[in-house]
């Protein structure tokens, strides 16, 4: 299946009660680039321009097709459901699939980078609880290169090491029936001697 890192951004809640709005950035991203799609900020609301993003952001996050990957993903999968009126298939939530057996804390990105990437993935508080609710183009460079790599990182992370891992266990399965088949013939020969 193909894969993509996928993440979503918020406006902070600033007083206790008060309803989450988001998302308002949604993000995407292949192994070289990154995508961020405004989805909150009334720029587009109610325009055609709005109606497509939606559309196609919909046929890829509804897609059974497509494995969608990131961190901490049951709050986005909500914000989706209830914002947009989309309903995300095939997500993986790395932050539970490389939990530790018997640790019930997730894993967050900067951990899991470091822990298998090799490297350190700054994530600036200042930067996750910013205005994530003005337009794109008001956006600083630091919330844009936080937005992109939190998705990008997600999916570096899934192909480092769930992926490698299946496609460990599939060249294992392939051996395990050529050797299989292999006795096979060889027993065959036997008889017939």
């Amino acid at each position: 299946h193909p894969c993509i890192g996928f993440d979503t951004e918020s406006k902070p809640t600033q007083r206790k009660g008060e309803k989450d709005k988001g998302p308002h950035l949604i993000q995407l991203a292949t192994m070289d680039r990154a995508y961020l799609f405004p989805v909150g900020t009334g720029c587009f609301e109610k325009s055609s321009e709005m109606t497509l993003l939606l559309e196609s952001l919909r046929s890829i996050l509804e897609s059974p097709s497509i494995i969608k990957v990131g961190f901490g993903l049951t709050g986005d999968d909500k914000l989706l459901r209830n914002k947009l009126g989309i309903t995300p298939a095939n997500m993986l939530d790395l932050g539970l699939a490389l939990r530790p057996p018997g640790n019930k804390n997730m894993v967050g990105v900067a951990r899991a980078v470091k822990m298998h990437l090799g490297r350190t993935f700054v994530k600036r508080k200042r930067i996750s609880i910013s205005d994530w609710s003005v337009p794109i183009e008001h956006l600083s460079y630091s919330q844009i290169m936080y937005a992109a790599n939190d998705a990008q990182a997600a999916l570096k992370v899934y192909y480092k090491t769930i992926a490698s891992k299946e496609k460990q266990a599939e060249q294992n399965q392939k051996q395990q029936q050529q050797q299989q088949q292999q006795c096979l013939e060889e027993e065959e020969e036997e008889e017939s001697c």
